[in-house]
């Protein structure tokens, strides 16, 4: 479903109660491009950005995300800003974001137009496709008018999401037996189970560097290859258990319909 909505221009109050988890592993270079473009947007400062250091202990992306979640929900955040220190938001991410939020109550997340650092034209995430065998994304091209319209989507990709801490107390915090992916797609279908939904916002533009990441996943025989196929696997065996599918080509729409069912 497509939705094309006006967009309020005042700032929006929560921004203040917006708190932004970066979980940093890598170069500190790429981190403070990643800061410098994300201080751009009004409201967000040092005071409310949770910086989790995987550099001093590798707890590898998800337990790096759920150990920043869990500080700032005890400062007191009502938004949760989860962000890739590979990406830089445009200055107006969040406030297009918390629009969304206010346009569509019953959201619980919304992901971002995800743009390629090298190739900015290129939308390399403009709403979901497929999420398992291997995850999927609705592509195209900023100069061609593609992908254009706010859509609700199955699951985001938590290069730079934003959801609503009324989720938590419901579902909790990321699945950690996912150690490097499938935990985002995982946490997006769960949040779709408590009655939430899932947004894909393109007013919300962030550039997101894919060289090292996809130069590690080419590479079968690297460590991180390794970790990311056992992830894969974890999420087969849960949702196939969840869903009763049994069929690696057809868990995704499994999964789906079985979100969809009727509740009584």
């Amino acid at each position: 479903m497509e939705v094309t909505l006006k967009y309020p221009k005042s700032l929006h109050p929560e921004t203040k109660n917006t708190f932004v988890v970066i979980p940093h592993y890598g170069s500190d270079d790429m981190l403070d491009q990643c800061l410098k473009g994300l201080y751009q947007n009004p409201g967000i400062g040092e005071e409310n950005t949770v910086i989790v250091n995987n550099n001093e202990q590798n707890r590898m992306f998800t337990r790096g995300v759920n150990v920043g979640i869990q500080k700032a929900i005890e400062k007191g955040a009502h938004y949760i800003w989860i962000l890739n220190n590979d990406t830089v938001p445009d200055a107006d991410y969040l406030e297009s974001s918390l629009t969304r939020f206010h346009l569509s109550p019953d959201c619980g997340l919304v992901g971002g137009k995800n743009l390629r650092m090298d190739d900015p034209d290129q939308i390399f995430w403009g709403g979901s496709g497929r999420s398992f065998p291997s995850g999927r994304c609705k592509m195209g091209r900023v100069s061609k008018g593609d992908l254009v319209n706010a859509t609700r989507e199955n699951w985001g990709p938590f290069s730079s999401v934003i959801f609503d801490t009324r989720v938590v107390p419901l579902i909790g915090l990321l699945d950690e037996q996912f150690l490097m992916i499938c935990s985002d797609s995982d946490y997006c279908f769960r949040i779709r189970m408590a009655g939430f939904s899932v947004w894909y916002e393109p007013k919300s533009v962030v550039l997101h560097h894919l060289g090292a990441s996809n130069k590690t996943r080419v590479d079968s025989q690297t460590p991180m290859r390794k970790i990311l196929q056992t992830d894969q696997k974890r999420f087969f065996v849960k949702w196939s258990s969840i869903t009763g599918c049994k069929d690696p080509q057809e868990l995704d729409r499994a999964i789906n319909a079985y979100i969809a069912r009727p509740r009584y």
